[in-house]
């Protein structure tokens, strides 16, 4: 307070009423904004998975190299095509961006199974790049339990970042070399997927107005006057 209270009257029963109804209404005003911003804050983010167009088998063998590789580990190439959708639009801020692939291995799955580490080889819109990343299992197996689902997640936001800055029509090319061994052969291509985090933009906040110093009576334009009880 500005200064010490002023002695007033005792406040009638008639004052005391409207006094508790514009409490009440300044409550369900207070619970009302509270609301708003958690449904703000839960709306900020925003969860999207893109699926490719295509995805195709295609050759690596280099030249060179003999036909009939000795056995050992090889690489499968595979190549996919993602396009933007409607609900991507340069207002969204890319917070989070991750290739998922998942591939069947031909084995009977243990009772424990551990992680295993691979060198991932992608290009994304034609720039090489390799990861080091760790196969994780699936938590449910195949009915036939002769082979078992493998999920793998790279980060690839900064490639994905450039492909929201260019033109709408422009699609994402997403090369991937799998190193595989000969008795862990794919049984089919491995699914693809795009999994982006998108921040919608903040809504302007409303500017409180200073209060004055005035009671009652205030003529200062801009101010928010107090009021006396």
């Amino acid at each position: 307070m500005d200064r010490e209270p002023r002695p007033t009257r005792k406040a009638s029963e008639e004052e005391l009423r409207g006094m508790y109804q514009l409490y009440r209404e300044k409550v369900r005003e207070m619970r009302g904004n509270s609301s708003q911003l958690m449904k703000e804050s839960q709306q900020s983010t925003v969860s999207t998975v893109l699926f490719p167009a295509t995805v195709e088998r295609i050759k690596g063998v280099r030249r060179g190299e003999r036909p009939h590789p000795p056995p050992g580990p090889r690489t499968q190439w595979y190549r996919a095509v993602f396009h933007k959708t409607p609900n991507i639009h340069t207002e969204l801020t890319l917070t989070r961006a991750e290739l998922k692939i998942s591939r069947q291995i031909l084995e009977k799955p243990t009772s424990a199974q551990p992680e295993t580490r691979a060198e991932i080889q992608v290009r994304v819109n034609g720039r090489t790049r390799r990861s080091s990343a760790a196969w994780r299992y699936a938590h449910s197996p195949t009915r036939d339990n002769v082979s078992r689902t493998q999920d793998l997640m790279l980060d690839i936001r900064p490639e994905v970042v450039r492909w929201f800055g260019a033109d709408v029509g422009e699609a994402l090319v997403v090369v991937v070399g799998i190193a595989v061994a000969v008795k862990d052969a794919l049984g089919a291509n491995p699914t693809l997927s795009l999994e982006l985090g998108l921040a919608q933009p903040k809504p302007a906040r409303k500017t409180r107005l200073p209060r004055s110093n005035k009671e009652d009576v205030c003529s200062e334009q801009g101010w928010c006057c107090r009021k006396s009880v």
